[in-house]
């Protein structure tokens, strides 16, 4: 895998359904933890739904799973997003199916690179369809339709709650979303791409940050008029540190 913003993908083509299957926690010999697990037992449920109840050709839809690696979600030697992948083959989707993964280490880094590839024209989706958890499920929604307004997104989920403690992180963090994300427009639409080469760029080193700030910071100026609404909240929204 190389740096952040590459893909582990196929050629660019046109799919009426892309599915965009969030990752979360695997063990360090590579084993999903319960809650990953379930997202992709979701994912490839709603892939049976569609190509054997609804008919659609296997190749008439890809699915990306994110994730790459991480101190506190992934410890192999294996990207998170394979790992995935290689649950939804076990559960028998086919591979005609599978585009690729993410090199991603959170929501907001998940959105952003699905909006790269849009963007780039590696593929085109007349719908995106979000598979998550249950608790997370509301922030994940939220994520996705302000990075990519002009899409077609929904958002489906298993049926985790989740812990307490896990409701109260993700109303708390989609809460601090709705605060201070920026109105940045539909992120798979052409913008410079220096500009969002360095956004990807830059948010390896920001991991107490918020990676929305960092975009406002590094997109904003490219949308004059959103800029000078907005300019006297940068230098706050930098300095942020929301835990999401």
């Amino acid at each position: 895998m190389g740096a952040l913003g590459q893909w582990t993908g196929m050629d660019a083509r046109q799919v009426d359904e892309l599915i965009v299957l969030l990752g979360n926690e695997n063990e360090p010999d590579g084993k999903l933890k319960d809650v990953a697990a379930s997202r992709a037992a979701c994912a490839a449920k709603h892939v049976r739904k569609l190509t054997a109840e609804s008919g659609l050709a296997p190749d008439r839809l890809k699915i990306i799973a994110t994730g790459s690696f991480g101190a506190y979600f992934n410890k192999s030697n294996t990207p998170h997003g394979h790992l995935m992948l290689d649950a939804l083959r076990a559960r028998g989707v086919p591979e005609a199916a599978i585009f690729g993964i993410t090199n991603s280490a959170g929501t907001d880094q998940d959105a952003l690179e699905v909006a790269r590839l849009l963007r780039n024209g590696n593929l085109s989706a007349s719908e995106i369809t979000v598979v998550t958890s249950k608790f997370h499920a509301a922030r994940a929604a939220y994520v996705f339709s302000r990075l990519l307004p002009l899409r077609r997104v929904k958002v489906i989920s298993d049926d985790d709650a989740g812990t307490e403690s896990q409701r109260r992180h993700e109303a708390t963090a989609l809460q601090r979303l709705q605060q201070e994300l920026p109105d940045i427009g539909d992120l798979a639409h052409p913008t410079p791409e220096s500009a969002l080469d360095r956004l990807l760029g830059e948010l390896k080193h920001y991991d107490n940050l918020s990676y929305f700030a960092l975009a406002a910071a590094l997109l904003l100026p490219l949308r004059t008029a959103l800029y000078e609404e907005c300019a006297d909240q940068l230098e706050s929204w930098q300095k942020v540190a929301i835990a999401i």
